[in-house]
């Protein structure tokens, strides 16, 4: 038995991995020994009155990578020409390589990773093939949605399966779904993908393409950092379940048993045992995507992946591994050039008469169809006063107050100008302005956002929710009533309009005080903000 797991030890050392076949443009791995260095792929954007897409479609890049079926399907979507980012990307991504996706909000990352996801997942093989980590309910809601669309027009034969195991869900009755037939692809967040795997839900020998979207985010999370790193540097190293399975090897007679049942041993050069069947095919190595479009520090982050063994490197030179090939959308400014910035300096106590000047002008001049409005912790009165007051009246609700008002002003413009889509005209105030909060029940706000995706409600009042991962293309407003944290927040927030080259408006009310904190942030962010003045007066910072 020993020597049969030392046979085994040393056939799995031996096993080489294919190199990915050759990409035009793309610099190969670092010659000799020595650091890693990352493969770079960067384009740079084309001007804000062109449209952002590539003048070749879809079927002229990669009609030999995409099947039929899903060419069809993105025509059939609207999605006929891939945009800068895709077109970045996918060489790297069908190339088989590790890839780290930095592009702006509304670039197209999430369609860039799920085509080549889709194009490996084989169908009549009954194991969950991809897995991708999201760190919040609204991202995965949003990326399932997506993933659904495009698995629509297969047969039951050929169909795709997809579960999303997010905040809320019953974890219980998705892993009974996942014990009896096994979907192909899963979304959840790292929390949750690991109880799944450490259940036996998911069997992480059978995975093959990993994708962590807003990897910034899950890693500066507290609570999704521990998780992740779990999740990517032990259930889902090779190494960690090869020695597994040589363990429950030694319980074994001797390895002609094992072939005799029918059990394979995943990552020893024999099929994955989920799949059902015995063979000697060699594992595939499995390809993980990273992407954002807030990446700090990204060198750092690249040798990160490395060291923290997230990467699955079984065929590498173990002394110059190869890091991911870093995907980079460079423009003058790191957001959409289609977004015009605003602020207004004004008290504390008159943000929210300044919030409804702005939604009146930008109402009157037809720009406003729906918008965002970032309002966490807000009120018109300092934080001590505030809590002192709810000390006496616990019930009360600055945002609830504040939807109000919004709500009035929407239904009485409508009114006076008539709205021309119809939608405002003859809607109760109530249904015109939603509140969503991190706190809110999850059906309840799950629900919230999908009126607002449909258009009955024009603007959602927010304590951060949707700051990342909401893609409602008809939002062309953002007002932020505080500044916020930082430069990655400023730009997730923006990146809930101008999707997809469209033009959207961010407005931020400050304090005096304030000022000075926005101007490091215009610098940092490389853009001009323009300050509103009095009757519409504007001033360039």
């Amino acid at each position: 038995r020993r020597a049969a797991a030392a046979w085994l030890c040393l056939g799995a050392a031996a096993c080489l991995v294919s190199p990915p076949r050759p990409v035009a443009g793309l610099r190969g791995p670092p010659r000799g020994l020595g650091r890693a260095r990352p493969t770079l792929v960067q384009r740079r954007c084309i001007g804000a009155q062109d449209s952002g897409l590539c003048d070749e479609s879809f079927r002229q890049l990669y009609g030999t990578e995409l099947p039929d079926w899903l060419l069809g399907r993105l025509e059939e979507l609207g999605f006929r020409n891939p945009t800068l980012a895709q077109e970045a990307a996918l060489g790297p991504l069908f190339a088989g390589e590790d890839v780290v996706l930095h592009a702006q909000t509304g670039s197209g990352k999430t369609l860039a990773y799920l085509l080549p996801l889709l194009a490996q997942i084989d169908p009549s093989r009954a194991a969950v093939q991809a897995l991708i980590a999201v760190p919040s309910r609204e991202l995965g809601l949003q990326v399932a949605s997506v993933l659904k669309q495009l698995c629509t027009t297969q047969t039951k034969e050929d169909k795709i399966m997809v579960m999303s195991a997010l905040e809320g869900s019953q974890l219980r009755r998705q892993r009974a779904w996942a014990w009896a037939e096994p979907p192909h692809v899963v979304i959840s967040t790292p929390p949750q993908l690991q109880t799944l795997i450490d259940s036996g839900a998911i069997k992480a020998s059978g995975v093959t393409y990993v994708v962590v979207d807003e990897a910034d985010n899950c890693m500066l999370d507290e609570g999704l950092e521990s998780p992740l790193h779990e999740l990517l540097s032990r259930s889902l190293n090779p190494n960690h379940w090869t020695s597994l399975e040589i363990q429950d090897l030694a319980l074994r007679e001797d390895v002609r048993e094992l072939e005799e049942a029918g059990v394979a041993l995943p990552g020893l050069g024999l099929e994955d045992a989920g799949a059902g069947s015995s063979g000697d095919k060699s594992k595939k190595r499995r390809q993980t995507v990273f992407c954002s479009a807030t990446i700090p520090q990204s060198k750092h982050f690249l040798e990160t992946t490395n060291q923290r063994r997230w990467l699955d490197v079984r065929g590498q030179d173990k002394d110059a591994p190869k890091l991911p090939t870093y995907v980079r959308l460079a423009r003058e400014a790191p957001l959409p050039a289609g977004l015009s910035h605003a602020f207004a300096v004004v008290p504390r106590e008159k943000k929210a008469v300044a919030l409804r000047a702005l939604l009146k002008r930008e109402t009157s001049a037809g720009r406003f169809e729906a918008g965002l409005v970032f309002a966490a912790d807000w009120s018109p009165k300092p934080a001590e006063e505030v809590e002192a007051e709810k000390l006496l009246n616990p019930f009360l609700d600055p945002l609830g107050d504040l939807a109000k008002l919004l709500s009035a002003d929407l239904a009485k413009s409508a009114s006076q100008e008539g709205d021309g889509d119809g939608k405002c005209e003859g809607a109760a105030p109530r249904d015109l302005v939603q509140i969503i909060r991190k706190d809110d029940n999850i059906a309840d706000r799950a629900s919230v956002v999908q009126r607002y995706r449909s258009g009955e409600h024009k603007i959602l009042l927010s304590d951060g929710v949707g700051e990342r991962g909401l893609d409602v293309p008809q939002t062309t407003h953002i007002f932020n009533m505080q500044l916020p944290r930082d430069t990655a927040a400023y730009a997730h927030r923006a990146g809930r309009a101008g999707r997809l080259g469209r033009k959207g408006n961010i407005f931020t009310i400050i304090t005096e005080e304030e000022r000075f904190a926005l101007e490091r942030l215009a610098n940092a962010l490389g853009v001009s903000f323009e300050e509103i003045k009095g009757k519409g007066k504007k001033k360039k910072t």
